[in-house]
């Protein structure tokens, strides 16, 4: 396929609004064939696929979301990406993922990379700027600060009791390995 040259903002955009309206053979169709794309399984884990399993999983996403017919994006970066990748934040980051803690604190956004008119890469960025709805690391660190100033404990062991009751378990070292 010959790309159409749109700019990357023109391809991002195009991609997000053909989600928006179901159209996934469109949101496909502005994907690269050798790209590499992240997805995230049942059991939370995020993992690198295919484009075929890219658009299979957001197909099935879609269907599953309960406000299918209401989604609306916003475009914009990711605050800890020193490439200034596009992120595509549909629903207030709460779709097509699947919450990690509890839906209050997760938030996550798609960051595109885009090279002649084509997307080549996804990943998922959970450091989207404060907004309407901050992100998932920003609402983290701030309720940890403010454990620590109002219950005076550390910063370890405030995100320790948060993790145990958005997870319901205490935190082990392979869940960010």
């Amino acid at each position: 396929m010959i790309p159409d040259m749109r700019t990357a903002k023109e391809t991002i955009h195009a991609f997000a609004e053909a989600i928006c309206n179901g159209d996934i053979h469109s949101a496909g169709s502005l994907l690269c064939e050798k790209g590499n794309f992240e997805i995230q399984h049942s059991d939370l884990e995020i993992v690198s696929a295919v484009k075929t399993q890219f658009i299979s999983w957001l197909a099935l996403r879609r269907l599953e979301y309960p406000k299918r017919d209401e989604l609306s994006f916003t475009i914009t970066s990711c605050i800890d990406c020193k490439m200034n990748h596009g992120v595509v934040a549909f629903n207030e980051g709460h779709f097509p993922f699947m919450a990690w803690l509890s839906y209050r604190l997760s938030f996550a956004g798609i960051a595109v990379t885009v090279q002649d008119g084509l997307i080549t890469s996804t990943h998922i960025c959970f450091a989207v700027p404060h907004g309407k709805n901050p992100s998932f690391l920003s609402r983290f660190i701030d309720e940890i600060n403010e454990m620590e100033r109002t219950q005076g404990i550390d910063h370890f062991s405030a995100s320790t009791v948060i993790f145990e009751r958005e997870y319901g378990r205490a935190f082990k070292i392979e869940d960010v390995q």
